[in-house]
């Protein structure tokens, strides 16, 4: 069984292309089994050609009720990530998870709190350690490395959180 594995484009910014490109490659028999390299990339499988659609969900901590509904309307789990993002799949012409503006914009919601939680708290640290490096250049020169150190690693972190906040923030709006 063939594997191969493409690059998503940021489930925040690009979920619909990516649904699409998933969808035209289960047609050329390149089925998503699962998300690899700390979500970055979609792990495909090779298989028979399939007319399937994707749709993606978040939900924070879901209980066997929440795939029961899916597998009900005809939805099968194909993977999630971080107990949050979850993919499914089902055969062209299943009727969509969600059907009105409102009730996709939702979808949002509550990633959108985390994300900004996350990127509040990121934000903070960061700057204690941007601070606690401007004071040890004076002070504590050899802190002054680690302090940086840390300091680039709580931008990453913020960088990571608050892009994705902004987009699915737009996002909501625009559903409006």
């Amino acid at each position: 069984m063939k594997t191969k594995y493409i690059m998503n484009g940021g489930l925040a910014f690009s979920e619909k292309k990516d649904i699409k490109k998933l969808e035209k490659l289960a047609a050329e028999g390149w089925l998503l089994e699962g998300l690899a390299w700390g979500g970055f990339c979609y792990k495909l499988v090779q298989g028979p050609a399939q007319d399937l659609i994707y749709t993606i969900d978040f939900q924070a901590t879901p209980d066997s009720d929440y795939f029961d509904i899916f597998k009900s309307a005809g939805w099968r789990h194909i993977t999630s990530s971080g107990q949050q993002i979850h993919i499914f799949a089902a055969p062209k012409g299943t009727p969509p998870i969600y059907s009105g503006n409102e009730i996709e914009e939702g979808k949002y919601q509550d990633f959108t709190v985390n994300l900004g939680k996350g990127a509040l708290y990121s934000f903070l640290i960061m700057l204690v350690f941007m601070l606690l490096m401007y004071l040890s250049k004076s002070y504590y020169a050899f802190m002054y490395y680690p302090l940086f150190a840390l300091t680039l690693i709580s931008s990453m972190a913020f960088i990571f959180c608050f892009m994705p906040y902004l987009s699915y923030k737009f996002k909501a709006q625009a559903k409006q």
